[in-house]
């Protein structure tokens, strides 16, 4: 419905990983909050009120770069670096 370029056997090595990384979870009440989450999680793509970059997010790995080093006086200060 999403029309992703990833292979479907990565989405299933992906949803994998996911059960794998929950399976030493025995408590009832944290499992029946978990298939909860996990249920709207699949109502909301299903019912298309996630757009592709929301699914994309659990196959990519966007990391974000560190923000460019602060040289200037002001900026120093204000980080209490002086």
């Amino acid at each position: 419905m999403h029309l992703l370029d990833i292979p479907v056997s990565q989405i299933r090595a992906k949803i994998r990983e996911e059960f794998e990384k929950n399976r030493g979870v025995n408590d009832l009440g944290v499992v029946n909050v978990m298939i909860g989450k996990g249920q709207m999680e699949l109502d909301e793509t299903l019912n298309m009120w996630k757009q592709k970059t929301h699914v994309m997010r659990y196959f990519g790995n966007y990391d974000i770069p560190p923000p460019p080093e602060k040289s200037d006086f002001l900026s120093k200060f204000y980080d209490n670096r002086s």
